[in-house]
């Protein structure tokens, strides 16, 4: 499911909600584990992993703040400050801002499945100011394809 768009009031620009559920070869437990138990400081062995660095700056009583790394498209890396909440129903999300002008909030869940699970995620970008508007289209198939990737490296990795 993409593209449910509603207005954000107040501001002029619209934030975009879209879903996306990928189907896992592990159980929904391992897959919350590789997505949220993260070492203090975590460094990808795998060079399509983004991020490719993750550092827990503070913990929180229900999750972690990080610093995350990532390899821009103009070659440069560029650090992302997030906050990864842990719900008692077993769900997490993550809050972020964008340097590029956007504010996401992503929820997820993993849940069991014919052959592993399925990991739900749904998304909502805000373009902080008009000119972001025109990027989200491709920024939303960045995340799915970002999403997408770890997901198959969980599959390896979580089992």
């Amino acid at each position: 499911m993409r593209g449910v768009v509603t207005p954000r009031p107040g501001v002029g620009v619209k934030t975009t909600k879209f879903s996306v559920e990928i189907p896992i070869a592990c159980p929904a437990s391992a897959v919350r584990r590789w997505w949220t138990d993260l070492p203090e400081q975590y460094q990808a062995s795998d060079p399509a992993e983004e991020p490719f660095r993750i550092v827990i700056t503070k913990k929180l009583p229900n999750g972690n703040e990080l610093a995350t790394y990532w390899h821009g498209t103009d070659g440069k890396d560029f650090r992302i400050d997030e906050t990864m909440t842990l719900k008692t129903d077993g769900s997490w999300e993550l809050d972020l801002q964008l340097p590029a002008g956007f504010r996401i909030h992503d929820a997820l869940r993993a849940v069991p499945a014919a052959g592993g699970s399925l990991l739900r995620i749904t998304a909502e970008v805000t373009p902080l100011n008009r000119e972001a508007e025109s990027g989200v289209p491709a920024l939303t198939a960045w995340m799915e394809g970002v999403w997408r990737r770890a997901a198959k490296i969980c599959e390896r990795d979580a089992r």
